[in-house]
């Protein structure tokens, strides 16, 4: 299961944020989307046990 989008931009609106950084729902990936005209992304990290996820922040120049 994901999580509810609507859901995603009420939280990320409520908090004035940008990036949402959350644990897995069996679907490791980085989304990015538009709120309210500006670019949004949400990353979700894979399982703990299997997938050994790490973040680290700020990402590496080559990224942005």
């Amino acid at each position: 299961m994901d999580v509810n989008q609507a859901a995603v931009l009420a939280a990320m609106r409520k908090h004035g944020v940008r990036t949402l950084i959350h644990g897995h729902t069996h679907r490791p990936a980085t989304h990015r989307f538009e709120l309210d005209g500006q670019i949004a992304e949400r990353i979700v990290l894979g399982d703990w046990y299997e997938q050994s996820s790490v973040l680290t922040w700020p990402r590496p120049s080559a990224d942005r």
